[in-house]
């Protein structure tokens, strides 16, 4: 028996509603994806900037130290 026309419609927007829910997930993982690297990302700078910080002081004590000498 064929499909009536509403049904062969309800189908095909039904397919295309999943296509979409589907599509919008890959560009929501996509995007979690993206924030995640983006954080790993920014706490390594913010490692980084703690050391740059902790050696920047260690040299102003050093620079300190043979001012004091001269």
């Amino acid at each position: 028996m064929p499909l009536s026309p509403a049904t062969t419609t309800a189908n095909v927007i039904s397919k295309e509603s999943h296509l979409c829910q589907a599509r919008l997930i890959l560009e929501y993982q996509d995007l979690c994806d993206h924030s995640n690297l983006s954080l790993v990302h920014l706490q390594t700078l913010t490692v980084e900037l703690k050391l740059l910080r902790q050696e920047n002081a260690d040299l102003k004590v050093a620079n300190s130290e043979v001012a004091e000498a001269c």
